[in-house]
């Protein structure tokens, strides 16, 4: 038998799932009329808000934390936040976005002490980051996180898009169309070394040039370091980056060097929501993350650790799609 969801008692009730939730968490402003169509679904279906019922017992927060680092207007985040909102209202719980600064010790500290959250959960894992997910994991405090699971992290609190993997299929797709000069961009130092050791895998490493990092350059520095890049005589012939947001500084740079795309140089990046590879001409190709369905993983997970409850963990892997398109 599947699992009652608040959707489900919302769809009988005929009402929406934000009065549903409003109801279930005692925050008031729902008429009689409606309040009874609720308890009649609740009763027929048999839902039970376990997380909402364990809360006015125990007085726990019944809050789910976002770390939001410095993502908050990052594609990626939005649809990552997305999922974890519709997975915590699933489950009962209420979303709190927060930002963690300071010596990780005394933050991890103050997260059990002052018990505003009842778990956390972690988009991406930076430097100062995983400490923080170290700290609380230490402290057996329910926290999920998105990308490669940590080594220290025996009980697999992550959830992942396949990094290496799609990386690595994205590199080959390059090699298969004949590149011999291929360009990684990677947006952060951290990751570095991640990038180095997916193209020493690759079936011709040699057919790699040097990554590049953009981290802390400006809008002006890329474009510039893009276009002298692109200009000379031995260019890149196959460019592998990050994410969608830095295809506006490669394709204008090509544009300034005289290359066409793909005639002269191919470019694959990786997407976090269907249609990103459609807003640049010629279409871009892309390794399509979906990253909704990864924060509603991390949210299924992390729920799943407040309540004490078995998680599947097969479901922490979120699939990938590579999308062949012009730029290819």
């Amino acid at each position: 038998m599947e699992k009652v969801t608040i959707y489900d008692v919302a769809e009988e009730a005929g009402l929406s799932i934000a009065t549903v939730s409003r109801y279930i968490n005692h925050k008031g402003g729902i008429s009689e009329k409606s309040e009874a169509k609720i308890v009649a679904a609740i009763e027929k279906l048999h839902y039970t808000p376990v997380a909402s019922a364990q809360n006015l017992a125990s007085g726990n927060s019944g809050t789910i934390g976002i770390q939001i680092g410095d993502k908050l207007v990052d594609h990626y985040f939005y649809q990552f936040l997305s999922g974890v909102y519709h997975a915590a209202m699933e489950e009962g719980f209420d979303v709190l976005l927060t930002r963690f600064d300071g010596d990780p010790d005394q933050v991890c500290s103050n997260v059990l002490t002052r018990k505003k959250m009842e778990g956390i959960i972690f988009p991406s894992v930076t430097g100062r980051e995983s400490e923080y997910i170290k700290g609380l994991y230490d402290r057996e405090f329910p926290i999920c996180y998105a990308g490669i699971r940590q080594q220290w992290d025996t009980r697999k609190q992550n959830v992942y898009g396949g990094f290496t993997a799609y990386r690595r299929e994205a590199m080959e797709l390059l090699i298969q169309r004949g590149c011999k000069r291929i360009l990684w961009i990677e947006q952060f130092q951290r990751d570095l070394p991640k990038a180095e050791g997916i193209i020493q895998g690759c079936s011709k490493p040699e057919a790699f040039l040097d990554p590049v990092v953009i981290e802390g350059m400006s809008v002006k520095e890329i474009h510039q370091m893009l276009v002298e890049i692109l200009k000379k005589a031995n260019h890149p012939d196959g460019i592998f980056f990050i994410s969608a947001e830095i295809a506006g500084y490669v394709y204008a740079a090509a544009g300034e060097s005289g290359l066409k795309i793909p005639d002269d140089v191919r470019l694959i990046t990786s997407i976090h929501s269907m249609q990103q590879d459609k807003l640049f001409t010629p279409n871009l190709a892309a390794v399509y993350i979906d990253a909704y369905q990864m924060g509603y993983q991390a949210g299924i997970q992390t729920c799943a650790m407040i309540k004490g409850s078995e998680r599947n963990l097969d479901a922490r892997m979120v699939p990938y799609k590579i999308l062949e398109n012009e730029t290819i």
